[in-house]
């Protein structure tokens, strides 16, 4: 087997308290880490892109929305069942705007509060830690 790694970010995208999340389209799904359709906005880093600069273009891509005050939160480390090794970068950022225009790899938007997002059972486990490890203090 190749060994195949990739650098990836995601984005805790903040708009008056709330924090931004995507539901999936079904050809996203093949392979990923997760078996949940929830996403945060978010994709991979390009040959010779900074990861901050591929964090704004990704949410540009894929919500339209642009950003301010990006700032490095949490790097993690996942094998997806594909065998791709990713190092996932977090960013947590401020959005400019609550008009969300989806690209094609998403079907749908809600911006939830902390606690929303803590207590809804369909959220993925791995979505709930990273908005709990980010928001530590306010929870």
């Amino acid at each position: 087997m190749e060994n195949k790694f990739a650098i990836a970010i995601k984005c805790i995208a903040y708009l008056d308290g709330k924090v931004l999340l995507l539901t999936k389209a079904e050809h996203e799904r093949k392979g990923d880490a997760s078996d949940s359709s929830w996403d945060l906005p978010g994709g991979r880093v390009n040959y010779k892109e900074t990861p901050e600069d591929a964090a704004k273009r990704e949410m540009q891509e894929e919500t339209s929305l642009n950003v301010e005050q990006l700032s490095l939160k949490l790097a993690t480390t996942l094998i997806r069942p594909d065998g791709l090794h990713l190092l996932v970068l977090t960013y947590q950022c401020n959005c400019d705007s609550q008009n969300v225009i989806l690209s094609n790899e998403h079907i749908s938007h809600n911006w939830f509060s902390i606690k929303e997002i803590i207590d809804n059972d369909t959220i993925p486990d791995w979505i709930k830690d990273t908005v709990r490890t980010i928001n530590e203090d306010e929870i």
